[in-house]
């Protein structure tokens, strides 16, 4: 007996620009994601632009606004946001799914390098998210719009699933 083909699904991934969160809802990425329709057959996911909070790792409140203040000023935290869009797919991709990135101002260089790390290095399995910064560091020692090199392709063999 074959197993029944599951259903192809849209997975979503909406990245705002700087100072951008869905509370404005003045961008086109915002709009997407409020008009986007979200069940089983299409997952959206939504990240505010750099700039919009402090970073993950900040405790103090001085912390957290100067890490706020350098996303404004020069786009500190865009690699957390590329890591967890990256770290979403991962986790709700399955094979044949169809992936469609957004983004604005910021947003827009982070959807950029999110697609060219899913074209060079693959996308991880699920349950293998502590390797995110390996997959990131792997994009970054490739560069942009290079080809699957040969780390890659020996870590594809283990870990990647796209």
């Amino acid at each position: 007996m074959t197993e029944p083909t599951p259903a192809v699904r849209n997975l979503v991934v909406c990245l705002d620009g700087t100072n951008n969160e869905p509370e404005t809802g003045t961008t086109n990425v915002a709009r997407i994601y409020d008009l986007a329709q979200k069940n089983a057959s299409q997952l959206v996911y939504y990240d505010p632009g750099v700039g919009t909070m402090g970073a993950r790792g900040a405790v103090t409140r001085i912390g957290k606004a100067l890490t706020r203040v350098a996303g404004l000023l020069v786009g500190y935290g865009i690699k957390d946001n590329i890591e967890e869009a990256y770290t979403w797919l991962s986790r709700n991709y399955q094979k044949g799914d169809r992936i469609y990135v957004f983004g604005f101002s910021r947003g827009a260089y982070t959807a950029r390098a999110l697609t060219g790390m899913l074209h060079t290095v693959g996308l991880l399995r699920p349950g293998t998210e502590n390797l995110v910064p390996y997959a990131v560091k792997l994009y970054a020692q490739a560069g942009p719009g290079a080809e699957a090199g040969p780390n890659a392709k020996d870590a594809e063999k283990k870990f990647w699933t796209l």
